[in-house]
């Protein structure tokens, strides 16, 4: 499993460690460095109380990019979608080593419960395809800190639709929010830009 070294998010960022091992996977902390996504539009319709097989937040970002946050990134709707209209897209700014976007979501997490994160990736149309993906779904408390974390790798970015899926299962008591994270595992090329469209939480 992988470590990223300190990279913020609502996003923070940074390089990540040592190849997919045996050690657990973290994710970035979350703090307020991140910026909110594009003023392009509003949220999106949120579904779900978090009952047994509700999808608890979903966004196909037919209003843009305006629930995510970033960091080292910008965010713009773009045309080319998975479904619907529209999908976000996310490019490297320069600022820091990686990049990354989050969505959070405020949710009472009750232990024994599991949430699965789903969402769809892709290089842009206009960039070559390369490098991979960290997506990462976290518990935190009301002051945003983090209780505990599930990852997984995502596949290689390429110019088709792929699934990427993370799985939380709580543990611990206290969670009021997820965190639904996607973050670069490699040092990006400048201008490097990937497509994120129908993300979703559900607890299972």
């Amino acid at each position: 499993m992988r470590t990223l070294s300190v990279v913020a998010v609502t996003v923070i960022v940074a390089t990540l460690g040592a190849c997919v091992g045996d050690e657990p996977e973290t994710i970035p902390p979350a703090g307020s460095s991140g910026t909110t996504g594009t003023t392009d539009g509003g949220p999106s319709t949120e579904a779900g109380s978090g009952a047994v097989g509700d999808a608890v937040t979903s966004d196909g970002f037919e209003d843009g990019c305006g629930r995510w946050h970033s960091s080292s990134s910008n965010l713009t709707k773009d045309a080319t979608a998975r479904s619907g209209p529209s999908s976000c897209r996310v490019c490297f700014s320069g600022a820091e080593a990686s990049f990354d976007v989050a969505l959070r979501h405020e949710v009472v997490l009750d232990p024994g419960s599991r949430y699965t994160a789903t969402i769809w990736i892709r290089t842009a149309p206009d960039k070559p395809p390369g490098g991979s993906m960290l997506i990462g779904l976290r518990s935190e408390d009301a002051a945003l800190s983090t209780i505990e974390e599930g990852a997984s790798q995502g596949p290689p970015l390429t110019d088709t639709w792929q699934e990427a899926t993370a799985t939380l299962d709580v543990s611990k008591p206290g969670g009021s929010r997820l965190l639904l994270l996607v973050a670069s595992q490699s040092v990006p090329d400048p201008g490097s830009c990937f497509l994120i469209d129908d993300a979703e939480i559900r607890r299972r």
